[in-house]
């Protein structure tokens, strides 16, 4: 799998609240694009659920998955901070 910049984009965005306060990413002027992504990677995981609904797999188990995956990515230095 290719990662993509806008890929990258995405999950970093969506990592900043393991690495900002609210109010950090507030004053950043980052809220509203957090939002957006994090609005966005809703209704992908919403999609994606519904995709895998023959498995039993929920949105909220996919979306705790996801969130796992990016703070671990975080985490290990695979996104960046």
């Amino acid at each position: 799998m290719t990662i993509t910049r806008k890929a990258l984009d995405d999950a970093f965005r969506l990592s900043l609240r393991f690495h900002y306060f609210p109010e950090e990413i507030e004053a950043s002027g980052y809220a509203k694009v957090l939002r957006e992504t994090e609005e966005w990677a809703a209704r992908r995981i919403a999609k994606a659920a519904e995709e895998l609904n023959g498995l039993r797999i929920s949105d909220d188990a996919l979306r705790e998955f996801v969130y796992a995956h990016l703070k671990r990515s975080h985490k290990d230095g695979n996104l960046p901070a």
